[in-house]
């Protein structure tokens, strides 16, 4: 079966505790030899990466701290909301508290008299 174009495809996995990236590269070839015997001209070379340095390091800063203040200043800002809503909810119930008296004491009476 002949193939003809370029394919790509994207993987992201986790590796496990004491495995190089060299090591993953070299099981990534082992395992397209493996299901592409046919093809033994073609040069397969994986790009293996280490994402967390990807994801932290920016021009050669960490950005660590940066991103864990982000993450509280988003997480400060989802809590004050959420007391927000709590607090409009509360102050709304208790606006309302003499009609739903008046509601159950009405459910009440009908109930009584139905049994």
């Amino acid at each position: 079966m002949q193939s003809h174009g370029m394919h790509f495809m994207s993987v992201v996995a986790r590796l496990k505790p004491g495995v190089t990236i060299a090591q993953a590269a070299t099981e990534l070839r082992s395992i397209f030899r493996a299901i592409h015997p046919e093809d033994e001209t073609r040069d397969f070379e994986p790009l293996v990466s280490d994402l967390h340095g990807e994801f932290t390091f920016l021009a050669g800063r960490n950005l660590r701290t940066t991103l864990i203040l982000v993450f509280a200043s988003v997480l400060l800002v989802l809590l004050i909301s959420c007391l927000n809503v709590a607090n409009l909810l509360l102050a709304r119930l208790s606006d309302r508290r003499r009609e739903l008296a008046v509601r159950a004491a009405g459910r009440a009476g009908n109930t009584a008299v139905l049994h």
